[in-house]
């Protein structure tokens, strides 16, 4: 029962975990014609909230994802030298670092509110249930008309 429960959160996740990485090249392509104007540094932001995003709706996995495509985009497309993986700046090595811990730091995070929303919903079929049963209980007929599971 809880394999079908869990296809569709888990469907879910995995268009997240595709989306994120395909998201952060499509991104990383987006920025290039920003590459003169500004530094590759600055470039960083829209990858982190892309990463933060994906982190809030798609959990971890989807999360680490988009945190190491976006530092391998970002590299690839907005560093020298361009549409290599390879770093000359020693500012951008920080950057690179700065950009892949940030990002695993949202994916670490992201995790959780996926994790209290399932056990708020737990809780709450758990009170529902409860309810009913009390609800049962203030009926006026006898215990084995009211819950025949428990007496019979």
């Amino acid at each position: 029962m809880d394999f079908i429960q869990n296809a569709p959160e888990e469907a879910e996740s995995l268009i997240y975990l595709a989306g994120g990485g395909i998201g952060a090249m499509l991104l990383g392509m987006a920025l290039v014609p920003l590459r003169d104007s500004t530094s590759a540094s600055n470039c960083a932001f829209p990858f982190m909230a892309l990463t933060i995003a994906v982190a809030e709706f798609g959990g971890r996995r989807s999360a680490v994802v988009t945190a190491l495509v976006s530092a391998l985009s970002w590299d690839f497309f907005l560093t020298q030298p361009y549409l290599r993986l390879t770093i000359a700046g020693k500012h951008d090595i920080i950057a690179f670092v700065g950009l892949a811990v940030c990002g695993l730091i949202a994916a670490a995070f992201g995790s959780r509110r996926r994790r209290r929303i399932a056990d708020l919903g737990s809780a709450r079929s758990h009170l529902d249930l409860l309810h009913s049963t009390l609800h049962r209980m203030e009926s006026p007929d006898p215990v084995k008309q009211v819950l025949p599971i428990i007496s019979g």
